[in-house]
C-alpha cells in the first residue's frame, strides 16, 4: 500500500510580495491553502499583497515585514503559525549586480536560506520548495530557455 502524505494546509511563503511569490500566493489561495508571507519588501511593496487578495477572492492569512536572515524574527512567526511547508522565494537574483558586488547576495541568499533552514528545523517543518530563477542563465539564446541552456 502506498504511503500517502497528508496535504500541507498553511504554507509560508517567503518572498511573498516578488513577481514570482506573489504568484505563488495566488495559487496557493487558489487552491484552499492558508498563505503566511514573510517579506522585507526590498524588492517589493506591500501593495502586491493586496492584489493577490483580490485575485484570489480571499485574505492572505498572516503578513510579516523581516528579513529573513532575523533569525528570533524568523522564529516568532513560526511560532504563531503551524506552519507545514515553506516555499522560499527570498532572494537577490540579479546575475550582473551579484558578480560585481557578490557579498550582499551571498548575505541574503546563502545567509538567509541558512537562517530560515535552522528555523524550519527548530520548529520540525521539514517541506521546503526552494524556487530559483532563470536570471542565472544571462542573455542565453535560444529563447524559449529550457534546461538544457
Amino acid at each position: 500500500m502506498a504511503r500517502t502524505e497528508p496535504v500541507p494546509s498553511t504554507v509560508l511563503v517567503t518572498g511573498g510580495a516578488g513577481f514570482l511569490g506573489s504568484h505563488a500566493c495566488v495559487e496557493f489561495l487558489d487552491h484552499g491553502y492558508e498563505v503566511v508571507v514573510v517579506d522585507d519588501y526590498s524588492r517589493s511593496t506591500p501593495q502586491v499583497l493586496t492584489r493577490v487578495e483580490r485575485l484570489a477572492g480571499r485574505f492572505v492569512g498572516a503578513v510579516y515585514e523581516l528579513d529573513i536572515r532575523d533569525r528570533r524574527a524568523l522564529s516568532a512567526v513560526f511560532d504563531r503559525h503551524s506552519v507545514d511547508a515553506v516555499v522560499h522565494f527570498a532572494a537577490h537574483n540579479a546575475g550582473g549586480a551579484s558578480a560585481r558586488t557578490p557579498v550582499p547576495y551571498y548575505d541574503v541568499n546563502v545567509g538567509g536560506t541558512t537562517a530560515l533552514l535552522h528555523t524550519m528545523q527548530e520548529h520540525g517543518v521539514h517541506r521546503l520548495v526552494y524556487a530559483s530563477t532563470y536570471a542565472v542563465y544571462g542573455d542565453a539564446d535560444p529563447r524559449p530557455l529550457d534546461e538544457t541552456t
